[in-house]
């Protein structure tokens, strides 16, 4: 595994360590899921991950250039974005996800453009601009505000 062979160090007295930063416990316990399994969602789970768990192992994979890995927690990311368009709350963890995304993923376009569609699209449907969080979130992020604004001219207000 090449994020782990990465990973290893050797101590003065010989021994090896594995050193790998992952951004919370649930993450890193993902991430042996992946390692162990080469899956990281648990069998028999009918809730769908907080998105914010699919943007921090996105954030290992892409630290560690482990591309299968990338290429599952986006498709974890995608998935669960989509699932959103079905029901009628948002996503688990998007308001976490928002703010991981603009700390750590900023310039992975495919997944701000697949939030902010989904932002805009579900809006009022999922009554985000009555959510206090949401509206909190939207105001401590200007680049979060800039992006919606300027998705939302780019879509021709086509939500509104």
């Amino acid at each position: 595994c090449p994020l782990m062979y990465h990973s290893i160090e050797r101590r003065l007295d010989g021994s090896l360590e594995i050193d790998v930063y992952v951004p919370s416990a649930e993450a890193f316990d993902a991430l042996l899921l992946y390692l162990y399994r080469g899956y990281y969602i648990t069998e028999g789970i009918r809730d769908p991950l907080p998105l914010v768990r699919h943007l921090e192992i996105y954030k290992v994979a892409r630290e560690y250039n482990y591309h299968m890995l990338l290429r599952h927690a986006y498709v974890g990311f995608l998935y669960d974005i989509q699932r959103a368009y079905l029901t009628p709350e948002p996503p688990a963890g998007l308001l976490e996800g928002i703010r991981f995304i603009f700390m750590h993923l900023g310039k992975e376009e495919r997944i701000l453009s697949s939030l902010l569609n989904y932002c805009l699209t579900k809006f009022t449907k999922h009554s985000l601009g009555r959510n206090e969080d949401f509206c909190v979130a939207v105001a401590e992020n200007t680049v979060f505000q800039q992006a919606l604004i300027k998705r939302n001219i780019d879509r021709g207000f086509q939500d509104e």
